[in-house]
Formats: structure tokens, sequence, C-alpha cells
């Protein structure tokens, strides 16, 4: 079965088995079908409409009645059968005396041997007078080929069915012998008034090409049934013409018969009345969206039909009328209306007609629209995206018959390419096999497959050739297609556009092939027909290309044609279906889209453009203008269509959220003749340019406490940045302010829809600041934050000033003298508002605004000052220092900037390096850059193991490395010192530990050595930390230099606090990737196999709830073993995304820390600069841990004395912060004076919050400290200064029994909703040498209402035994081997705990037992269990889920169930406070706490949000 569009002449084949038509485009198709009778094959011709619901309906009165019947067979075939030749019926003709390749294969559809070689197949080609029967049998690529001579033979159709022994299938095909008639206009439709003569041109050609002197027989149907017939002979141009006169109105269809038995016809409409209608994007318009419909009607003598009623109907497939419209044309004969499209239409393409009628008379040229839903899937559910796939990706578009098809072939499982697979790839045209083969991937996943096109397809001209891959993954069968071209060229033609009616004018042709060479000596037939209002053929011609492959001819334009002509060619690479329509100029009109009289411009998106035109040489009765984009990407495709007169200006705006690259003003225009004309001026959207939003203004009052208004005073508006206000006002002499004033210095406006923050000045903005009334000295707030608002919502914005206090900030230097221009910022905090200024000090070190007369300046409240150093001075540290006070009376400040005692010039650092037994080993010490750091160095060890590196100021890394990994028992790697440089510094003598050896083998997922991956072999604990890398060998095998395995430090090495003093991270082909941690402790073998990734995301903000941007994501592997973790920068929302290993627990933290960046680590801006936020599991699937707020840090600064309390240089300091179940840190070494100073930074401090952990290390070679190491814990929640004391009289305290230690549990939260999981910590406080080992038993004690379980025991334990009760409501937990913090309070276990009915109960603690890492057993003084509360919610209003419980304080502030507490939740509890799923649970809803839930816990959720 074939279908043959009639709009396009592309046609679809079917072989066999039910017909599926869904994948067609809608429209009218021309349905060829075979049927094998006692009489032979038998063909059907049926003139068909396809709807989008693939119903097949007849159109055509002379077409069978007979339903479209799909084919059938009695059994399951093995064996399916194809055939194929060059020219399908309704395509080009054979000569008479020429040989057709018939194309014939096998394909077998059951088992994976597709084309079965030697089957015997049976060919009959049934001829005009009889049927030829053929034998053939199928090679070893599934295909034969049978060569049919045409000689002697009629003309006419030949019919060719193809069957097998072994097959319940058959194949079909069908040509045609002689020459083909083309009828032109071809198909569709066209129109032109009654009583006008319309010239039709018949085109007969043999392979493609235009022949000469053939018959052809012509039938004309008119309107009222009646058939005239004429026979007639193609010319020496290829055509016949002839002419018919339309006398009465309707259709009049034309149909041509050629040599070949081939009918093709056209339809011409004819009417008392014509029109052309203009809807932009007709062809593609989108549900929901509006219809621009305008035009303009002509009487059937040619002239506007001025004043007169139409009625515009909308009717859809079905021929229900949706709408009815009454219009009235106007003196020029034209309309403007528009229609809503539909929004709720579920098929992907429907099909609407506009019909037109005046008095009752059906007016010509009805107008179509095609809506096209690209969100639908008809009703049909989404299916799954596939686990794995394969992608068929030819190298070309193109080939020439004579050519060679090459495809890439690639398969992926879960967006991972997969290497080694085996994949069978058939190809074919129609329904024969051009080949098959199977290739196998290579290490990228993808394979080539390449193949020689056979000599048979010699004929064959835009045929598509279909690729099919086949493989099995996962025992699943995974198919994947792509496709190509078969294409003898291509012939383009070209009109002259602009001529004038009744001129001559130019057209062109150029013929290449396939491989783009110029082909000459071919001979291309052209013709040329009016478009639209008046029907008919005024130009045919025939010409031959030259050696350049070009041909030019000549046509007339006829003086009544309108607005453009159509154009098409006839050769062997295009026929009549294929159109090109140069535009006319019946008279010129200039549309102008610029002031000064362009038809170009270029305008930023929210921009108002100007539009008028202006026709020189003519008088026109009226024009219609319609702003219009073709950019499917525009929101809004028609900006405006209006009727429009010369010389009128209409502004048209471009939406200032448009993603459209330009639009189109087009101005159609009719003279009182009825001549049309119509031009265009272009609109070209720069895209990069600052969106022009439309504006509002914002007004209100301001006074003082009292009443008293303000007057001359400044309100200001900030959008995104505080470093100037968007826009001001200054308040008048009652105290009023508007936007709307001219304020020079301020030339932006309010906009529309806009947040903005919005501040309050005592001074004038339009008037010098510095005058003498500015910032009086008079007891109101001189800055003040008002409001935050958005101006969607608010327009008014009324101030009342608070009292203000003088707040004096004086700035000196480290030797008390004062500092002048310092620069100071005040920032004002009032709830969610914040406001900003600017200030500097004086030659006194005081703090004065905008040169005021005196220093100081008055606020009230929250207030924050920063102060940084002098522009360009370098006399200071360029660090931020600042401090936050609450002002209720007069307040000073006083800041010290620190002296820059570095002088720019290069620092040598300096040491010593020997092996364990004192002898210096072969290697080198290596300075690597951190955090921005400049150029590292290296440096040889001398003779006596001394080293000496320059280095400019920055952190770095010191380490010690052999890069040719000599096996000497020596580590290849070892890490000395993490060093802040500003200064020379001798760093000592270090000892190397002795070394083992690390062995590392790797394999791919399937369990094969891997090839060339990528091993990264780390040491280092929280104070230094490097690494050094290799590629495996093809045995799997880690080559470090020239040796197999790698020296690593062993038993003496400190473990770092993620478990294990050695990482091992290994990068695989195709993203795989895989990580561990582990302690060396004698020579080991490691054997790690390769995993898939899987993305972890989350965003942090900071705590005054803006993006923290820029800054180091973290997510770490923990004591688990888990390594493979990774970085991230945070974006510019503060969202981060890293890439882990599948199923692994990760630690995820925050530190302000930017690698490529010298000097912005660790700024001092009350943001954590290390905060750890939780450790997550992973899976096969991706994570989010969601929003992370970081709460408001404190400074914290560190000093180290010995016993005597005099300051020890060179300590390690290392500060751990730790929360739930993640660890973050920081570390520095100690100036002379004992003071830590970061190796991030070299500058004092560390802005930090919460559960710390310091451990402080004696500085090495120190023979009076030797060996001391000291850890305290503080829970810090203001800015502190902590002194650490190192003692070298501690006495040893390991076999002595520790105080008591209490054991809790800690739910995270207490409460939660049925089927929601707590996480439950078991801690320890008062622990004094770690917790090496325990046993412990935990219970619900309402064992109905939970189940515990994933324990997970902290502290990377040698051994655990888990054993839970029956119904999982109790577990016991022993552990031993563990490695936890030392001091203090210390998380030792974790367990989580599903509660699965409302209710409470306890989770009890018993039996514990507690042992040091020593091996001491503590005395356990109490052990307290958690109390957890199960509440039943149901989602609350639209939500689809319940409600949370974010902060675990037993109510459920997250009212819509999505995670985030925001003013949604607040609308959605607003909305529904008084259904029962909150009236009933009033205790989750009790923000206020006065027992039950009415308005003001809205009201407190509201400012508990708004704060």
């Amino acid at each position: 079965m074939v279908f043959i569009d009639t709009g396009s002449g592309a046609d679809y084949h079917f072989e066999g088995g039910d017909v599926d038509t869904s994948s067609l485009p809608r429209g009218e198709y021309l349905v060829v079908t075979y049927t094998r009778t006692d009489d032979g094959i038998q063909k059907q011709t049926e003139r068909v409409e396809l709807s989008d619901d693939s119903t097949v309906t007849a159109t055509d009165a002379e077409s069978s009645d007979e339903l479209l019947s799909s084919f059938s067979h009695d059994s399951e075939p093995e064996i399916d059968v194809g055939a194929s030749v060059a020219y399908e019926y309704g395509e080009p003709s054979y000569d008479s005396d020429g040989t057709v390749d018939i194309r014939v294969s096998a394909v077998n559809v059951t088992t994976e041997e597709y084309v079965p070689a030697n089957t015997s197949l049976t060919v009959e080609v049934e001829t005009p007078n009889g049927t030829d029967t053929f034998n053939a049998t199928t090679g070893e690529d599934g295909t034969a080929v049978v060569s049919y001579d045409l000689a002697g033979r009629d003309d006419g159709e030949y019919r060719v069915l193809v069957t097998s022994d072994t097959s319940g299938y058959s194949g079909y095909a069908s040509f045609t012998a002689g020459a083909r008639a083309q009828l032109v206009p071809q198909y569709y439709r066209q129109t032109t008034p009654q009583n006008s003569t319309v010239g039709v041109a018949v085109h007969t050609s043999v392979d493609g090409e235009p022949t000469t002197g053939d018959p052809v027989h012509v039938e004309i149907r008119s309107p009222d049934g009646s058939v005239t017939e004429q026979n007639v002979t193609t010319g020496t141009d290829s055509f016949a013409r002839l002419n018919l006169t339309t006398t009465q109105t309707g259709s009049y269809v034309v149909r041509a018969t050629g040599p070949n038995g081939e009918t093709e016809r056209a339809t011409i409409d004819s009417a008392e009345y014509i029109s052309s209608v203009n809807i932009p994007n007709w062809w593609e318009l989108r549900p929901g969206e509006r219809a621009s419909i305008s035009g303009t009607v002509l009487t059937e003598t040619g002239e506007p039909l001025a004043n007169e009623e139409l009625t515009l109907r909308v009717e859809n497939e079905s021929d229900v009328v949706l709408d009815t419209q009454t219009l009235t044309t106007t003196a020029a004969g034209q309309f403007v209306t528009s229609w809503d499209v539909p929004a709720n239409q579920t098929e992907y393409r429907v099909h609407y007609d506009v019909t037109l009628e005046t008095n009752g008379v059906r007016i010509a040229e009805d107008a179509e629209l095609e809506v096209e839903n690209r969100t639908s899937g008809d009703d049909e559910p989404v299916p799954d995206e596939p686990a794995a796939e394969v992608a068929v990706e030819p190298d070309v578009r193109e080939v020439s018959p004579s050519g060679t098809v090459t495809a890439t072939v690639s398969v992926e499982r879960n967006d991972t390419l997969v290497s080694g697979q085996n994949v069978s790839v058939l190809s074919g045209v129609d329904a024969t096999v051009l080949d098959y083969r199977t290739v196998t991937t290579n290490s990228t996943g993808a394979a080539t497959v390449s193949f020689d096109l056979p000599q048979s397809l010699a004929d064959y001209h835009n045929r598509n050739i279909q690729i099919r891959a086949v493989t099995t993954v996962d025992d699943s069968t995974v198919v994947g297609y792509g496709s190509t071209d078969i294409s003898q060229g291509e012939t383009e033609l070209d009109g002259e556009f602009g001529t004038e009616a009744g001129q001559s004018a130019n057209g062109s042709i150029a013929f290449i092939d396939a491989d783009g060479s110029p082909v000459s000596n071919a001979p291309v037939a052209y013709v040329g027909a009016r478009n639209g209002l008046r029907a008919g053929v005024f130009a045919t011609g025939l010409v031959t290309t030259n050696a350049s492959g070009q041909a030019s001819f000549t046509y007339d334009v006829p003086a009544d044609a309108q607005l453009s002509v159509a154009l098409a060619a006839d050769s062997r690479t295009r026929d009549f279906n294929y159109w090109t329509s140069p535009s006319l100029s019946q008279y010129v009109v200039d549309v102008n889209v610029t002031d000064s009289g362009n038809g170009y411009t270029e305008v930023a998106p929210g921009e108002t453009v100007t539009i008028n035109y202006d026709v020189p040489d003519e008088t026109v009765e009226g024009g219609v203008l319609t702003v219009y984009s073709w950019d499917e990407e525009a929101e809004e495709r028609v900006l405006t269509t209006r009727t429009f007169a010369p010389g009128e200006n209409a502004s048209v705006r471009i939406p200032a959220t448009t993603e459209a690259g330009s639009y189109s003003a087009m101005v159609q225009t009719v003279t009182a003749d009825g001549r049309l004309s119509s031009a265009e001026g272009y609109i070209s959207i720069d895209q990069d340019a600052e969106p022009i939003r439309e504006t509002t203004s914002v007004s209100g009052h301001v006074t003082t406490a009292n009443g008293t208004p303000l007057v001359n005073d400044t309100v200001a508006f900030f959008d995104e940045s505080f470093d100037s206000p968007s826009a001001a006002a200054t308040t008048n002499g009652s105290g009023f302010y508007n936007t709307t004033q001219d304020i020079a210095e301020f030339d932006q406006s309010v906009l529309q829809d806009t947040e903005y923050q919005v501040g309050f000045y005592q001074f004038n903005a339009s008037e010098s600041a510095s005058r003498a009334d500015a910032w009086p000295r008079d007891g109101v707030a001189d800055i003040y934050a008002v409001d935050r608002i958005n101006t969607s919502q608010t327009t008014t914005v009324d101030a009342e000033i608070p009292e203000g206090h003088v707040l004096n900030v004086s700035v000196t230097a480290e030797n008390e003298s004062a500092v002048e221009d310092a620069r100071l910022r005040i920032t004002h905090a009032n709830g969610s508002a914040r406001v900003v200024f600017g200030g500097r000090t004086n030659a006194n070190g005081r703090l004065i605004i905008n040169d005021a007369p005196r220093p100081g300046v008055e606020v009230t409240g929250n207030v924050t000052v920063e102060v940084a150093p002098p522009v360009e001075s370098d006399a200071y540290e360029d660090t931020i220092q600042r401090q936050r006070v609450t002002v209720t009376n007069d307040t000073d400040l006083s800041f010290t900037l620190a002296t820059n005692e570095t002088d720019g010039s290069p620092a040598n650092l300096t040491g010593f390096v020997e092996a364990a037994d004192g002898t210096v080993p072969p290697g080198e010490v290596v300075l690597d850059t951190r955090l921005g750091a400049p150029d590292g160095d290296v440096s040889s060890l001398g003779p006596n193991g001394e080293y000496d590196l320059t280095a400019a100021r920055g952190t770095y890394q010191v380490s010690f490395v052999q890069p040719s990994s000599q096996v000497d028992g020596v580590p290849d790697l070892y890490p000395l010192h993490r060093v802040y440089a500003d200064d020379s510094t001798h760093l000592g003598s270090d000892e190397l530990p002795n070394a083992n050896r690390l062995n590392v083998t790797v394999l791919d997922r399937q369990g094969d050595p891997a090839d060339d991956a990528t091993v990264v072999v780390a040491y280092g604990g929280n104070r230094v930390f490097d690494s050094v890398s290799g590629q495996t060998a093809s045995d799997g095998q880690f080559i470090f230099g020239q040796t197999q395995g790698v020296e690593v430090a062993g038993p003496e090495a400190v473990p770092n606090d993620y478990g294990g003093n050695v990482q091992v991270q290994v990068y695989g082909p195709n993203e795989t990737f895989v990580g561990t941690r582990l302690n060396v402790t004698s020579d080991t073998n490691l054997t790690v196999q390769l995993t898939d990734r899987v993305n972890v995301t989350g965003r942090f903000v900071r705590p005054d709830g803006e993006p923290a941007v820029n800054r180091t994501a973290v997510v770490l592997g923990d004591t688990n073993g888990t390594s493979g973790g990774g970085f991230a920068r945070t974006a510019d929302d503060g969202a981060f995304g890293v890439s882990v290993a599948e199923n692994g627990t990760y630690n995820v933290k925050f530190r302000q820390e930017r690698y490529a960046e010298e000097g912005t680590s660790f700024p001092r801006d009350g943001v954590p600069d290390v905060y750890a936020a939780t450790s997550i599991d992973v899976g096969a699937a991706p994570h989010d841990v969601g929003t992370v707020a970081l709460p408001e840090a404190h400074q914290l600064n560190v000093s180290v004395v010995d016993a005597g309390g005099d300051a020890v240089e060179n300590a390690r300091v290392t500060v751990d912060h730790r929360n739930n179940g993640s660890v973050g840190f920081v570390s520095g070494s100690t100036l002379p004076n004992g003071t830590m100073v970061l190796d991030a930074t070299g500058r004092p401090g560390v802005e930090l919050v919460g559960d710390l952990r310091l451990t402080v290390e004696a500085p090495p070679n120190a023979t009076d400290l030797e060996g001391i190491e000291t850890t305290e814990t503080l829970s810090l929640d203001d800015d502190r200064t902590v002194t650490v004391q190192l003692d070298g009289d501690e006495d040893d305290e390991s076999n002595t029994t520790p105080d008591a230690v209490d054991v809790r549990a800690l739910a995270t939260p207490t409460t939660a909703s049925v089927n929601e999981t707590v996480t439950v910590d078991l801690v320890a406080t008062n622990v004094t040498d770690g917790v090496g080992a325990f046993e412990t038993t935990l219970n619900l004690t309402n064992g109905t209402a939970g189940t515990i379980t994933d324990v997970t025991v902290l502290g990377s334990p040698n051994g655990t035994d888990v054993e839970y009760g029956p119904e999982n409501d109790s577990v016991a937990i022993d552990a031993f081997g563990m490695d936890t913090a030392q001091n203090g309070t210390v998380t030792f276990a974790r367990v989580n705990v599903t509660l699965t009915s409302a209710g409470t109960s306890e989770l009890a603690v018993s039996e514990t037992v507690l042992g040091s890492e020593p091996g001491t057993e503590y005395d356990v003084g109490s052990e307290s269990g958690a109390t957890l509360t199960a509440v039943a919610l149901e989602p609350v209003g639209a939500s689809d889920a319940v409600p949370t419980d974010p902060d675990g304080d037993g109510t459920f502030e997250d009212i819509n169930g999505d995670g985030n507490v925001t003013v949604s939740d607040v609308q959605a509890m607003f909305a529904n406070r008084n259904s029962p799923g909150i009236t009933d649970n009033a205790d989750a809803f009790d923000f206020s706490g006065n027992g039950e839930v009415n308005i003001v816990d809205v009201q407190r959720l509201f400012v508990e949000i708004r704060d």
C-alpha cells in the first residue's frame, strides 16, 4: 500500500500487517493498494483525507466506496518479503524502451538472522496486457534484482507482487511506462473571480526529463456537473496549453491523463467575490494562542468591497461551526479580527477552516488553520525513558546512488556509553534490504558501519535509507534508527523579486549533483502561474543547463497578477510539487520602523517601536499592519493587527520577556481599483541587551514617630544591588513623595513586577548632600530600611521614621594612629528590609557621611558596620572587618586595621628532609599552589637533605615526592607542611616514616582489567594533604613512575578524620569512577572495580537569605571507607552539582574557598568559613540535598601557649566543625606571638558556628613539647578568643579511669508525619580518650509506633554486630576498633526510626557499655532516650504532599509539603485554616502556642518567614 501526499508529492509505503497512519502528516493523499485475485494483481486507487485521529475518509466522488483495509495473513510469518523500484506509481515514469531494476529481498522477522540467503522468491509483474512471472533467489545480503525489459511492451501501469513459500507476507510495488502527464497547477485548489479566463498547462516527461509530442487527454468538470473533454499534444517546450472560462461559481475540476495511464487533478474555485486573507503562522498555531485574521475582499471586477457586512466562520474538521463573527469591511475593503484557538486540545494536530461570505454569497479563498500541540501525546501515557538506548548517526544527510553510506552506532546504558557491545545493523530502502552486518562498540561505546550502494539504485532519488540497529542490554532488546537519503542532486529555481505587474522578469535555474558538482546539458521545464486571487498559468518553457549547470529564462508577469507569482520546474531532481513565489511590486510601499525613517531597527526587549509607512507614487484606500514573528520561541508571536492609514504612527511595545530574535512589521495596502501591495520592516531583538520593562510609580508619606512631616529628604528604591538606587524621590513640604518626579541623579523609573528594598535617607538626593542641613543631628534616624515591596502588589509605601541615636565609628592602625579615608559601609536591617550607605573616615579616623559637617550618623535598631582599608593603600591588609550592633542609645565602635607586613618580594621556604634511618632519600620537595596562589616551585634535596623553595605571597602545600618511585622503603609521597607564604621561613627538619607498598588493580564495570585508567593516590589528614597519579597498564595494574604500585606512609602516618591514611581514586572511561580509603600498615594489594557516577545537587544560602555565590560545595566520602566525592563551585543562585560514585555515604559541607583567586577565600562576611551540613547515603539515582541555610557565623581567634604561658610558634591548629554526621575543618599555624593564622589567608581568625573541636599539635623538632597534642571542644555562639595550653609535663593518663560519661539519644526531628523517618544519634558526653568500643540496646516502648532501621556505627569500626528484634522495634549494637573525636561530646552511632502510626513512643537506651580507644572502660553515669511523636496529617488544600516539620520543633511550618518554608505556606494555611486537615491537628499548627489554630497562627508563621 502506498500513500502519496498530494501536496508535497512524498510517498509512504506500508508492507503487510496493519497499516498505521498515525505518523503521516495530515492532509489529502492518493492511496494505491494491490490485491492478488484469480484474475491477477488488482490495483485500487483512492483519494482520501487523513484526519488527526488517523481516520481515513474518501474525498473523490469517483473513488471506490470501499473502506481501506489492512492486509492480513493466516499464520505468524517467519520470512518477510519486499519489492522496490526507482520510480513508484505517482513518481516519474519509465521509458517505454528502458529497463526496470526490480529489487526484491527477504528478511527473517523471528530470529536474529535477519537476511536469509538462498531464499526462493516468486516475482509476478502484471502488465497492461498480461502477467510475467520470474523466479529469484536471494544472495548473501538477502536481496535479488530482476531486470525487467520494457522493450516491445505497452505503455501503462505495471504491478509487482513478490511471494515466497516460506512467508505469510507479500511484497508489492508498481510503476508506469510511457510519458507521464503532469497538470499545472497540481493537486491544490486555486481561486479566481467568476467569468475569468484561466490558463491550464499539461507537461509530459519520461525518467524525470521533459518530453515532447505526447498525447494527453484532458477532462474538465464544471460546478454544475457537466464535463467537457479534449485531447492535446505537448509542444516543443514539453507543454500543452488550454484555457477555461469560469462562467459558474463553484469548483472546476480538471483531470489530465498521459500515455502511462496516470491521471492528475487540479481544482479551481470560482466565486463572485475573492479575498486575500493573512493569518500569521497559520500552519503551526499553538493551543490557546490568539490567531490574527485580516484580509482584503475584492469584487468580481477587482474593486475593493467597501463597507459591506461579512460573516466569518471557523469550523473544525467535522464541519462544526465553533465561532461566527460579523465584521464590516473598511472603505478599502479590508477587515481585521482574531480568534482564540481552543486551549484544551489533546490531539497532536487539528485543522480548522475559516470561511467568509457576504449577503449569503461565499467569498473565494477560504483560509485554514493548523494547530499543533507539541506537549500532547494523544492522551497516551508517556513511557519511562529506557535504561539503555542505541543511537544511529549517519555521516551525511544525502548520498549519491553510487556512493557509500557510513554511520556511527553507539550504545548507552543510564547515560553512559557501553563498550564491547555487539550490535546488529540492518539497512534498507523502501521494503528491500541493502546491507546487514554485526559490529562491536569500541572503548568509547561507538562502532562504525559502512557499505556501498548497489548499481540497482542508480535511478533512485529522494528515497530514504533506513538504518536499524538492534542489541541486547541487560536481557532487554534495544532498537535504534537512523536514516539518510539517496539523492541525484538538486535543481534550484529562482525568480525575480519586486517585479511590477505587466513587466518582464528574469528566472534562473541551477542544477548540481549529489556531490555538489554542476550538471550540464540537463533539460529543465519551467512554468509560471498566478499565486492567489486569479488562478491560471501564464508562462511555460524548456531550457538546457550550460557547462556551469546554469540556465536562465524570461517570463512576462500578467498585468492583473497580485502580490506574487508561482514558479515551478521539472527535472530529474525536482517536479512541479515544489514552488517558489517571487513577490511582485504593484507600487512601492515604504515601511519605517524608526523615527529616522528606516526599514530596519535593532531594539532591546521591552522597547517601544514607532511604525509608519508612505506610498510615494500611489494613492491607496487603506492598509493593514501586522507585527509578527516566525520564531517558535516567541511567547507572543503576533503583537498587533490593525487597520493602518498612510502617515499614521503606530506604537508597538516588544514584550520584555520575549525570546524571539526578530519581528516583521508587514503593511498590506489596496488602491481604489483593487491593486494590492505589501512591504515589511524588520525589527531585530538584541537578546543580550537589558530588557526595558514597563514602569509604574510609587508614592507615600514620610513622617517622624510623632507625625511631623519629614521634608526635603530622600526615599530610595534598590532592586538587585545596593551600589546605587534604581529610583529615588524627594519628600515635599508635606512629607509626600512620588517616584515620577525628575531627579537628575537617577534616570530609571520604578519597574512593574519588581522587588525593591525601600530606604529613607535624611538628605536631598537631588541637591548637594554636603549642604549644612544634610544629615541633621535632630534625633531622627538618618538611614532607615522602610520596607521590602513588590510593585505588582504595592505602589504605596508610607514610612514612620523612629528616633535615631548617634553612631560614632573610629578606625586606627595597629600603632593606634588614626586612619584617614578608610572605607565604611553602614547597613540597617528592619525585618527582611535592608538599606546601605557608604562613608569614609576623616583625618581623625572618624566616620563621616558625604562630607557632612560632623562625624557620626544617627541610626537605630540592627546595624552592621563594615570597614576596609583606603583605596589603593598597601599599608594595611586588604581585608574587610565587620561589627554588628543593636543601637538603642548613642554608640561608639572602633576598628583596628592590620599592618601589611609584606613588601611583595618572594619568600624563601627552607628546611631539611631525612629518611627514617637518618639518610638523605632520593627525591625532591614540591611546592604546590593552593587557593589561587601564584606558581609553585620544586627543589632537589642537597647532600644534607636541605631544600630551598621560592614562593610569592599565598597558600601552598609543601610535600616530599619521589617521581621515579624507587623501591626503597621511603614514601613516594609525603605531605610536610601547609603554609601561607608572606615572609621567608625555615620549616625545620622533617623525618619521613617508613613506607609500605600499595599495589592497585583496577577492573572495569564488567570485571575485566581496565587499561589506561587514571589512578590518584593521596595521603593527608586535616592538616596537610597531597597526591600523586599514574595510569593503569593493560592488566589493570597501577604504574607510578617506572614501577608498579606506590610506596605510602605506613603505621606512623596520622589517619585523617574520614577514615584511613591513604585515599585511592580511579577515573575510568565513559565517566566511570571508584574511590576508597584504607589504612596501609603493611604491603597491601588493593583491587577496585569502576562504577557509574551519580549527581548530587543542592543549594547553599547565606544567613541573610541571599545565595552563597561562587563558593565551594564539597561532597566527600565519610568514615565508612567511601571515597570519590568531588568539589563544585556554587552558581549565582547558590546551587551546586557534584558527580560522585554510586552507592556510597558522603559528607556535604560548605567552604568559603575560591581556588582560582588569591585573596578572596574566607572573607569577613558573617558567613561560616566552613560548615558541615549533613551526611547522605547515595544510591544509583541522583540525590538532591535541598537548600541548606547557613547560620550566622562568629569570629574565633586561637592562641597557643606552653605550660609557662609563653607563646608557642609554628604550632599546628586544626578546627573541626561537626554536624549531622559531617565534618569540616580549617587549619593554620601560629605566629611568634602564638596567634593562629589560617593557611588559606595568612591572617588571624576564622568565622565559624556551632560545635567545634580544636586540635593543637606541638611544633616539629620542639624538644620540650615534642609529640604533644591537645584537643578541646567548644560551642561557638558569639565572637571568642581561645587560648590553648601545650603542657610538656602532662602525666600519662592512659591507664586512669575516666570520669563518668552520659549516653543519650538525640532525634532530629522529634515530631514527624506518619510514615516519615527521623534520624537518632547516640551521643556520649564527657569523653576524654575517644570512643573505641561500645555495646548498647535501643527499643521503642510503644512497639506499634514504628520500626528501627539503618544502623550506622561511626568512627570506622574494625567490627560490628547488629541484631534487630522480631518486629524491628528494638536493636542491639556492638562495635570495636573505632576512631572518633577524643574529647568532649562524641556521636558514636546513628539509627533511623520510621514512625508507622500516630502516637508517641520513647526510643529507650539501655545496657550501654562504653570503652575508650586505649581500651579503658568508661563509667556510664546515665542513659536517656528520645521521645518521638508521629502525627497523622493529610495534604492541605491543593497540595499532594503532607505538611512537614523542617526544624524539628514539633510544629509543621511546611504547610504544602514541598520541603521549603516560604510565603506559599502562609498562603496555603490562610486559605485552608478552617479545613479539618488543620483544625483536627491543632497541636501541629499551633505556632502561637495558645492551644488552638486561628488567624493568629497564620500571622505567627508569616512573621517567622519574614524574619
